[in-house]
């Protein structure tokens, strides 16, 4: 701003020196209009007197440079009696083109004709306008016809009447602007004296063309600060919150459209305080939550919410005060912003209110999910066994029937071995009585190669051993029945004892290459139960404790009765459980062993059966290095309970 107050001074300077200057040429052009009868010398000094003070008034009342060199070009064809005015505009482009601005006089397309530029290295860059260009000096063509510099436009000059051309330069604040050009009808058209004369009026142009310049910068310069004021306060206007402008006592100063419509009563022009005006009822002393008092101490931006009663609600509002400082930094002045944050406050509680909800709900889901995942594994589970049991009691029938022939072939193989075993005896007695001794000794010769004696002796112990074999196979075969029993659905009742051994029969492949299997049956009273599903839950506790077993070693299956209670109890000398994760091995899906060892559903599955379907407990106690037991308890139920 300041910069624009000092060219306006400049300006008034300058129009000042004009005035002063037409003074004295009007001075001037009346002590030659006393001189007597002009002569041709006298003459030109008089119209270029004529042309210098009219153009000095247009330079004092000028506006603006287009309109300004269009009339000192008519002032010179006019007033002067010149053939023809123009100025020319020196373009910084590539080619140094004079663009024609204005002109007046006799034309007639000449300027469209020239294609001058002021590059001294080509000829259109020789004649009078480009030398005046490159040297800042006035240039004359004397005599156009003869002029070996005019040849690129002597002939549409001659053809227009130009004689004599003068170049004047027009240096604003010097540095090179462009031409003013002067045409005259005679040859030798300039003397000393105009040219120094219309020179001086090139001097002036160029000043007042600096001073519209400097002008015309600084009107573009208020119509850009009103503009952007305008647009400043357009957006103010716009935002959704009310702004207001703070003087350093608090003073208000001004308010957007929001605090406006707020405030309909407050009057700028009264300069209240703030908290004169923004309190129902007005308060004598300042908000004690109010930002701007910190902001005008100490510069910095500030912030506070406030709870603002609005009839039979509470609105809640949200302040920001900014500080504004001048060129030193010293706060002159803050800016005051209030957002009405009572619906995002509302929003915001409902949000938490329903994330809370969501929560609770997912955790249901969640749960639900793990049910139905447990249920549906629960149910496989079942199904698994059932086709396990269905494929055990079809394989233990048909297992049955030959093993009934052969067991009993065996027994009857075995009478007939030792029947003939006692007739082979008493022949070799009776041979012995009867034979010589030679034929004696060749007999015992023959049954020593066929080793009649061993086979006697071994037949009987593989009749025994084959016998003990179709039993031993005879006892899984009723531990497969026992343990499949296809209607194991049922609630019946059942001696968890023959559970137990019909189920180590079926997980012995299992168990004989980890352990030596102690067992320690009590006598137990028979039991109203699931025995299909207890059994499921003495696989997995037996499964589980050889897997515990790093090498070989020793699981003790226990058995007992308590008064109305019987007590399972599956024990191992393993690798025990961490004190860490043992609450966990109950819940579905979690597993200790490797990735793809375990699904995670055995002991969970366990659980459910002895708690909800036998009404039960099952516990574990462990210790690392030293093994875990896993007791099952269930009620005693009998007959018609």
């Amino acid at each position: 701003m300041a910069k624009t107050e000092k060219s306006c001074g400049e300006l008034a300077a300058e129009i000042k020196d004009l005035r002063q200057e037409n003074a004295g040429l009007h001075k001037e052009l009346q002590h030659c209009r006393q001189a007597g009868p002009a002569s041709d010398e006298l003459r030109r000094h008089h119209r270029a007197l004529l042309v210098g003070r009219e153009c000095a008034r247009t330079i004092v009342h000028a506006q603006e440079v287009p309109s300004l060199l269009a009339e000192v070009c008519r002032i010179i064809v006019e007033i002067g009696k010149y053939r023809l005015a123009w100025f020319g505009r020196a373009e910084n482009d590539g080619a140094k083109t004079v663009r024609p601005l204005a002109q007046h006089g006799y034309e007639k397309g000449y300027l469209s004709t020239l294609r001058i530029t002021w590059d001294d290295a080509v000829p259109s860059g020789q004649g009078p306008t480009g030398i005046a260009l490159r040297t800042a000096r006035p240039s004359i063509s004397r005599n156009i016809l003869t002029d070996p510099a005019f040849e690129p436009w002597r002939a549409q000059a001659l053809k227009r009447g130009f004689q004599s051309s003068l170049a004047l330069p027009v240096c604003p604040g010097g540095r090179i602007y462009g031409t003013l050009n002067v045409y005259a009808a005679e040859p030798d058209a300039f003397d000393n004296d105009e040219v120094t004369l219309l020179a001086g009026l090139a001097e002036d142009v160029a000043s007042a063309i600096s001073t519209l310049q400097k002008l015309g910068d600084y009107r573009h310069f208020q119509e850009e600060l009103l503009e952007s004021e305008e647009r400043y306060k357009a957006v103010v206007d716009s935002l959704g919150i009310g702004v207001t402008l703070l003087s350093p006592d608090m003073e208000v100063l001004a308010l957007n459209k929001c605090m406006r419509q707020w405030f309909p009563d407050v009057k700028l022009d009264k300069r209240f305080k703030c908290h004169e005006v923004f309190n129902s009822p007005p308060s004598p002393t300042v908000c004690s939550y109010c930002p701007v008092c910190k902001t005008l101490e100490d510069g910095h931006t500030h912030e506070s919410f406030t709870d603002t009663p609005a009839g039979d609600e509470i609105r809640n509002y949200r302040i920001v005060a900014s500080p504004i400082k001048d060129r030193h930094g010293k706060v002159v002045a803050a800016i005051e912003m209030v957002e009405d944050v009572t619906e995002a406050k509302r929003n915001e509680a409902l949000q938490e209110k329903l994330m809370a909800e969501l929560e609770v709900k997912n955790r249901e889901l969640e749960d639900a999910n793990m049910e139905l995942k447990a249920s549906q594994s629960h149910l496989l589970q079942q199904e698994k066994m059932a086709s396990i049991g269905q494929l055990a009691a079809g394989v233990a029938h048909e297992i049955n029937n030959p093993l009934g022939f052969v067991a009993s072939n065996l027994k009857s193989l075995a009478k007939y071995v030792d029947r003939l075993v006692a007739v082979i005896a008493e022949q070799s007695e009776m041979l012995a009585a009867l034979l010589p001794a030679e034929e004696q000794e060749q007999l015992k010769k023959k049954h020593k190669k066929l080793k009649l004696n061993y086979i006697t002796q071994d037949a009987a112990d593989l009749t025994r051993e084959s016998l003990e074999g179709t039993n031993r196979i005879n006892k899984i075969v009723q531990g497969l029945k026992t343990f499949s029993r296809v209607d194991g659905a049922d609630f019946k009742a059942a001696d968890l004892n023959e559970c137990l051994e019909s189920t180590i029969n079926i997980v012995w492949n299992e168990l004989k290459y980890k352990a030596e299997i102690k067992k320690e049956y009590g006598l137990l009273p028979l039991t109203r139960c699931f025995p299909n599903q207890l059994n499921q839950v003495f696989m997995n506790l037996l499964v589980n404790a050889a897997h515990a077993i790093p090498d070989f070693g020793e699981i003790i299956v226990k058995s007992w009765q308590e008064g109305d209670e019987i007590f399972v109890a599956i024990s191992d000398n393993g690798s025990g459980i961490r004190e860490d994760i043992v609450n966990r091995i109950f819940e579905p899906f979690y597993t200790t062993k490797e990735v793809g060892k375990g699904t995670g559903l055995g002991l969970s599955i366990a659980y459910d059966i002895v708690t909800k379907k036998h009404n039960g407990e099952i516990t574990v106690q462990s210790e690392v290095g030293k093994g875990t037991t896993f007791m099952v308890k269930i009620p005693v139920v009998l007959e018609g309970e």
